[in-house]
Order: C-alpha cells, then structure tokens, then sequence
C-alpha cells in the first residue's frame, strides 16, 4: 500500500504539486487501505488506472478516495459480469464471451 501512495506522491511530484502531510494524506492512505481489503481481485487494476490519471492531472490528492471508490465498483462490476458469463458458457457448454 505504501507504494502505490509513494508512486502517487512522486507523480505529483513530477508535475510541481507538494502534498503536506497531513489529514488529508492519511485519509488518503487510510481509504487505499480499506479498499484493498474489500476489492483484492480488481485492486491492482484500479490502482494502475489512478496512478494515470494522477500522472495526467486529472486526479488530485484530495480526489483519489472518491476516484479510487468509483474505480474499484466499476471494475468490480464488470468482473463479476465476466465470471457470471464464463459460469454460464460453462453450464451451456458454449464458449466464453
């Protein structure tokens, strides 16, 4: 967890943007934390598309707890949808879409 907020800190970094320590960073962490826990099978998806948009500007610090919750749903979903899909080519015999 520590490195993906590092990497997140050093591409705001990169783009002039310093972040005080502060609650607002440990908010942060503390979201990434939890949300790792409730989404382990598209964490790491979600992870990479943030880190994007923070390299690209178009998420802050402040943003990525809210971001990285519609990231992690929105995976989530789309990942379930494919399990169910395969289960039922399964139970078909059809192949998987």
């Amino acid at each position: 967890m520590s490195t993906l907020l590092q990497k997140i800190l050093m591409a705001l970094g990169r783009r002039g943007i310093h972040v005080p320590i502060d609650e607002v960073l440990g908010n942060t962490y503390r979201s990434l934390q939890q949300y790792h826990s409730i989404y382990p099978a598209v964490f790491n998806r979600a992870a990479d598309i943030l880190l994007a948009e923070v390299e690209g500007g178009a998420t802050g610090i402040e943003d990525i707890p809210k971001r990285m919750g519609h990231l992690l749903q929105m995976l989530d979903r789309l990942h379930r949808e494919e399990e169910l899909d395969a289960w039922a080519a399964d139970e078909v015999g059809l192949p998987a879409v």
